[in-house]
């Protein structure tokens, strides 16, 4: 069974109205004769790396916030963490939103404490993703 990823990056003052949407269950690289752990070693293509890197480029530092689904898994708190702390090396300020808590046995995860929850701070929560340059979608599965 496949589980479909995907991200979605909405940036604030743009020159255009372009949303980068990458469905990473359909764009990838398939690598059969890579595998790991018993599974495909598939990869997001050049394009859509090159989309990405344009946009995280740390030259100029952003605010930027990683948002997941509701009730949010290990996959969304681990995504969302990984991501951020890749960002944050990058030089730019980052805040994680989450729609609602996840489940306590996540509690472990470092920087876990780190993530807000919109259900326990509305209005802080919604400050933030107005205030945000640049808002990532995470593991947007069905």
């Amino acid at each position: 069974m496949a589980i479909a990823t995907d991200i979605m990056i909405l940036k604030k003052n743009k020159s255009n109205n372009d949303i980068l949407f990458i469905d990473a269950s359909n764009e990838f690289i398939k690598n059969p004769d890579k595998m790991k752990n018993g599974k495909n070693s598939n990869k997001l293509s050049d394009e859509n790396i090159a989309k990405l890197a344009e946009i995280v480029d740390g030259t100029k530092p952003q605010r930027m916030v990683v948002v997941s689904h509701f009730n949010p898994d290990g996959d969304a708190i681990g995504s969302t963490l990984a991501w951020r702390r890749l960002l944050e090396s990058m030089g730019h300020e980052v805040e994680c939103v989450v729609p609602n808590k996840f489940p306590s046995f996540l509690a472990w995860i470092d920087d876990v404490a780190k993530i807000r929850i919109f259900k326990e701070e509305p209005e802080l929560c919604s400050q933030i993703i107005a205030d945000a340059d640049v808002l990532f979608f995470l593991d947007l599965n069905n």
